[in-house]
């Protein structure tokens, strides 16, 4: 088979590993509501649903208690981790901040330069709102 001429596929900027904000905020916004959650099953409500190992077994419930929402909390946090390595998510996040950061960045030096030389970039309020009728095209849901 001969070698294949076609061009070197362009390379991407490495994105980093660590999270970034918008993967920060997720596991942030992970972390607290689990730790919520976890703070919900205490002790108290716990052996409600246990009355007859609460009244004879008080201590065995308590450690059972503990071991439990220990447990749960570790194999939740897990659950996340697994999530996301396999789906990408933080190397996808990361990308998405950059391609945002990029777009301000040239939206900011479009209208630095339509200020420059006096040019209006902005779309007038009555085309924007005609742009948004479908005057012409039958919806059908």
């Amino acid at each position: 088979m001969p070698p294949s001429r076609s061009p070197s596929p362009t390379l991407t900027k490495p994105t980093q590993s660590t999270p970034g904000p918008r993967a920060g905020a997720l596991q942030n916004g992970f972390h607290k509501a689990l730790e919520a959650t976890l703070n919900k099953c205490d002790y108290k409500n716990f052996a409600a649903c246990f009355p007859t190992a609460a009244q004879y077994a008080p201590q065995a419930l308590r450690d059972f208690h503990r071991d439990f929402v220990g447990k749960l909390g570790e194999v939740a946090r897990g659950e996340l981790e697994n999530v996301l390595t396999e789906r990408d998510v933080v190397r996808g996040l990361n990308e998405l901040d950059t391609l945002v950061a990029e777009a301000r960045t040239r939206k900011e030096a479009a209208e630095a330069e339509s200020k420059e030389k006096g040019i209006d970039i902005t779309v007038p309020a009555a085309y924007a709102l005609q742009s948004l009728t479908y005057t012409s095209v039958d919806v059908v849901c």
